[in-house]
C-alpha cells in the first residue's frame, strides 16, 4: 500500500505541475519541482526548491506562493491518511523570518 500511494501522489504532483490536472495556480507554484520523498500513512515528505518565479521584488518567498504549496501538500497528506482529498482544512501559518528564493527546504505533513 506505501508504494502504491507513494505512485499516486508523485503522479498527481507531476500531472500538477504539468497543468494536466487542478488549477494554473498549483501549476506555477510546483514548477520548481516539488519532490515526493516519503509517503505513509498521515505523513508525506517533499524537497521543493523556491525558484525566482515564486519571489516578490525584493527576492523573498510570496505568501501566497507559501500557503498554495502548503495547501497541495497538505492535501496530499490527507489523501495519504483516508485514501481521498474531500476534506475541509484549517491551516496558519507563522512567519518566524523572512525565505529567500533559489533556496531549498524539506516539507513535513
Amino acid at each position: 500500500m506505501k508504494y502504491n500511494l507513494l505512485q499516486k501522489i508523485r503522479r498527481r504532483v507531476e500531472e500538477i505541475s504539468k497543468g494536466e490536472f487542478g488549477h494554473e495556480l498549483g501549476t506555477i507554484i510546483l514548477e520548481g519541482g516539488l519532490q515526493v520523498l516519503e509517503v505513509q500513512q498521515s505523513f508525506v515528505r517533499c524537497n521543493f526548491i523556491i525558484t525566482i518565479r515564486h519571489g516578490d521584488k525584493d527576492g523573498k518567498w510570496e505568501v501566497g506562493a507559501m500557503a498554495t504549496l502548503i495547501d497541495i501538500v497538505g492535501g496530499f497528506a490527507v489523501y495519504a491518511s483516508v485514501g481521498h482529498a474531500k476534506a475541509s482544512v484549517e491551516f496558519n501559518i507563522s512567519f518566524y523570518s523572512i525565505v529567500k528564493i533559489q533556496v531549498q527546504f524539506l516539507i513535513l505533513f
